[in-house]
């Protein structure tokens, strides 16, 4: 935004980050900005690493890079004519409207990479259209499957189900306690932190830690800045302190339905109730949000189902009997129409987009094991 408060052109990056770490960046809000692809050992062929290293040194990756770019540039205006509706389509398909809304478009960013690279291998003969089916299925099918791991790293890092879960354990482990609305032990003493021990005229309950709120029947009565201060001791004894303000949790406890009632009187999320003989600001919540007894607490995510890679599941094109779309799996022309045809269905024929033509000629490159050494002609 400039100073007179109009908006600047958007300056979209030219490329992406590409890294690797030991461990993931802490905090709900950074986690959604990245796309994570966790490593174990055993994941990566090093005798295929190697080769593509001595692809790379001998100027393969360089060359096809620029055969790519020179293939796209002669296709950038219709390509960013329907780049919207094609990344809307993918987003739509990928089949993660349950969790953040940001995974959706990085699956789908990634799906487009991998259409456009696709169909540039097909037209410069590379590539087989049945060879870019394959590639489609199994590019496409990963990434579905990373978008699902995706939502569990980010409903991990979610600040609201990270809070109950510092909480519960605090008062599992004697950290705190909860006490009835009059301050003594509450009807289940044992789940709310309260623990038997020898007394003079017998056994007693005694209250252990911390008291960060009050329960009265099903209503929980949560004192905000001991809650809190309880979870982020524990939060930093493991690592993991909240990443959000005090005002910022409220807010999303709200969001999240997880409060029973508000003061819209007085404009805040905490309520007025006489808890232990005085009058207190209390974030008011239902007992069974603490142990995951809510629907907000606990999110869910909607699993991606892979189709068998069988030949009951081909769509066969009438007109040249190849397989060009899988029923229940979306390929490149069952998601969307080449040059922005929206009415494209399964089992259209693929048809590349037209533009300038590439020599095929000019760049040869094998996407399997083994890569094919690049051959440079007066086209590069």
């Amino acid at each position: 935004m400039r100073r007179d408060g109009s908006l600047q052109p958007a300056r979209p990056p030219r490329g992406l980050i590409l890294a690797s770490g030991e461990d993931l960046p802490r905090g709900q809000s950074l986690a959604a900005r990245l796309l994570s692809v966790p490593v174990k050992p055993g994941d990566v062929r090093f005798d295929a690493l190697t080769r593509c290293q001595a692809d790379a040194a001998d100027g393969l990756c360089a060359g096809s890079m620029a055969g790519y770019v020179r293939w796209l540039a002669g296709r950038y205006e219709s390509a960013v004519a329907g780049l919207a509706a094609e990344r809307g389509a993918l987003r739509d398909a990928a089949g993660l409207d349950a969790g953040h809304k940001r995974t959706p478009n990085a699956i789908a960013d990634f799906g487009l990479g991998v259409r456009y690279l696709l169909r540039f291998a097909v037209d410069v003969g590379a590539i087989s259209a049945a060879e870019r089916e394959r590639l489609w299925r199994e590019a496409w099918d990963a990434l579905r499957t990373v978008g699902v791991e995706q939502e569990r790293h980010i409903a991990a890092s979610d600040p609201v189900s990270r809070f109950l879960a510092l909480l519960g354990s605090s008062i599992a482990s004697g950290a705190a306690h909860i006490a009835s609305a009059d301050g003594d032990r509450p009807a289940t003493p044992q789940a709310w932190g309260w623990r038997e021990e020898p007394g003079r005229n017998g056994p007693e309950w005694r209250a252990t830690g911390r008291r960060v709120g009050w329960i009265d029947g099903e209503n929980l009565y949560l004192d905000p800045d001991s809650a809190l201060g309880v979870v982020q001791a524990l939060g930093t004894q493991t690592g993991e302190p909240l990443a959000v303000s005090a005002r910022t949790l409220r807010s999303r406890l709200h969001e999240r339905g997880l409060l029973a009632s508000t003061d819209p009187a007085r404009e805040t999320l905490t309520v007025r109730r006489t808890l232990d003989g005085a009058q207190r600001s209390v974030l008011h919540m239902i007992s069974g949000a603490l142990f995951g007894e809510f629907v907000g607490f606990n999110p869910t995510f909607r699993q991606v189902e892979k189709p068998a890679p069988t030949s009951k599941n081909a769509s066969i094109s009438s007109e040249n009997g190849e397989i060009v779309g899988f029923v229940g799996s979306p390929t490149m022309d069952a998601i969307d129409g080449e040059n922005n045809n929206s009415e494209s269905k399964v089992g259209d024929a693929y048809e590349p987009p037209h533009a300038a033509p590439l020599d095929a000629g000019a760049l040869s490159f094998d996407f399997g094991a083994n890569a094919k050494a690049a051959r440079e002609s007066e086209a590069l």
